[in-house]
């Protein structure tokens, strides 16, 4: 092997071979780093005129350093790397660590991906051993309960009475709840839209309701809560079989505008048992367009028997109205007539009793009717179903 010779920068003499070419060495006199002749440098200054014996040692440092990267690296990273060397590395060694350091690199990128295939094919087999081993029912029970756990984790945003912004989970929709800012007491809405039930539909409120408190300060109704100036402060109410729906909407000027919900509320007498039966003959089309005019046709083609008055079992006291207040009962069922008559009254104060009501030329938003006004007298009544405010039925 072939050595060479060349002078560090404070001229001190140090030898090298050809696999050390542009590596950063030391001075053993002085410690000094620098870097040594570039191969391409040291078969410049050679020339063509040299033994078969230097061009073969020539060819095997070439391989060796485009192996090493050495020749193809900057000067400013050889330098930078050579803060770290104490001392020149042999080539050869460097050489084959670095295959070794490779290797091993290759090998762990192997078991790693063999050992992550292993525990994906070991976690398969878990799950297919674990569905098996599950009935139809017990499957229907776990997946129950994961979308339970994932309704638990959604969190509810909604306003209070009062309009402050709150929010809760979901697991407590339903219950009853009061706002941190106000104090007002409410109850936690339900993920369900309500917009999508139809508050006509008597059947949708079979559950139950608890002891309801009435509260004649209150100027809103909360979720399945009953309402009506006309209740003493905390009345207890017995259950009732059917309840009445829980969307009610009341403004301040509400004697002037169209109710979206019209209700059953409550009598001066008591609270009356929501037994109205399906009706004779299908609404049409135009009337379900309408919530008022729906509402109407349900207690026109029901019969005057099925609307009973159950005040008696539930003993509710009655304290009239403050004079000068407007009604804010959505629509007002009492104990039937005999003769099934309903009142309509109107925005304006006026009172009619129709006699007839025609499906087919009442067409929403207008109801035609043959009613006595006031005065008894026999008209022709077209009215838009929005200045309905309250129906009558009387006892």
């Amino acid at each position: 092997m072939t050595h060479f010779e060349t002078v560090c920068p404070n001229d001190h003499p140090v030898k090298f071979i050809l696999e050390m070419c542009g590596r950063v060495a030391q001075c053993p006199k002085c410690c000094a780093k620098f870097e040594l002749p570039r191969l391409e440098e040291v078969r410049q200054i050679l020339g063509d005129d040299i033994s078969e014996e230097l061009k073969k040692e020539l060819k095997e440092a070439e391989i060796k350093l485009r192996h090493l990267n050495w020749s193809e690296v900057s000067r400013k990273t050889r330098m930078a790397a050579a803060e770290n060397l104490s001392r020149p590395v042999n080539v050869e060694n460097e050489f084959e660590a670095l295959k070794k350091e490779n290797l091993k690199e290759t090998e762990q990128k192997s078991l790693k991906k063999m050992g992550d295939k292993k525990i994906e094919q070991r976690n398969f087999a878990k799950a297919a051993e674990r569905d098996c081993s599950l009935n139809p029912l017990e499957k229907e029970e776990e997946l129950e309960a994961e979308q339970e756990r994932e309704h638990e984790e959604t969190l509810l945003q909604f306003l209070c009475p009062n309009g402050h912004e709150l929010s809760a989970s979901a697991k407590m929709a339903g219950k009853k709840g009061k706002c941190p800012e106000c104090g007002e007491k409410f109850i936690i809405p339900t993920l369900k839209n309500e917009e999508e039930a139809d508050p006509f539909d008597l059947d949708t409120y079979d559950a139950e309701p608890d002891i309801f408190s009435f509260d004649s300060d209150k100027k809103k109704a909360g979720s399945g809560d009953l309402f009506a100036e006309s209740i003493t402060k905390n009345a207890a109410v017995k259950t009732l079989k059917k309840p009445v729906p829980p969307s009610i909407s009341i403004a301040k000027d509400s004697g002037n505008k169209a109710f979206l919900y019209p209700n059953l509320a409550v009598s001066p007498s008591g609270a009356i048992d929501l037994g109205i039966e399906e009706a004779r003959h299908t609404i049409p089309e135009a009337l379900k367009m309408d919530p008022m005019a729906k509402f109407f046709w349900t207690l026109w083609n029901s019969e005057p028997e099925n609307l009973v008055n159950s005040a008696s079992e539930l003993n509710i006291p009655y304290a009239p109205p403050p004079k000068g207040t407007k009604s804010k009962l959505i629509g007002t069922a009492m104990k039937s007539h005999q003769s099934g008559k309903i009142e309509i009254q109107t925005a304006d104060g006026k009172t009619f009793i129709p006699l007839e009501f025609y499906e087919d030329k009442s067409l929403s938003p207008i109801g035609f009717f043959e009613a006595l006004d006031e005065n008894k007298n026999s008209v022709t009544l077209v009215i838009r179903w929005e200045n309905v405010v309250r129906i009558v039925v009387k006892k």
